[in-house]
């Protein structure tokens, strides 16, 4: 699983980001919120993710803080709904 990034943010758009982790770029879905934080910042940029495996894909969704991933929570195949 992949629990943090940090990295040089190169790209961000209304609902994703991609962060530049010593020369890989990760994708990262992101809210609004997340996506307002990581604009004002400059330099490295922190994210905490959650990574769900689905049986065709591998996501990874970013939050600024654990705030804002923890209220999410929900266990289990549909913790994301059909984000």
């Amino acid at each position: 699983m992949i629990a943090q990034l940090r990295g040089i943010l190169s790209h961000t758009a209304d609902t994703h980001a991609i962060i530049d982790v010593q020369g890989v770029g990760y994708l990262v879905h992101i809210s609004g919120r997340t996506q307002g934080q990581l604009a004002a910042q400059d330099g490295a940029v922190t994210v905490l993710t959650e990574m769900i495996v689905r049986e065709d894909s591998m996501t990874l969704y970013g939050f600024h803080d654990a705030s804002e991933r923890e209220p999410n929570y929900c266990p289990g195949p549909y913790r994301y709904g059909s984000v």
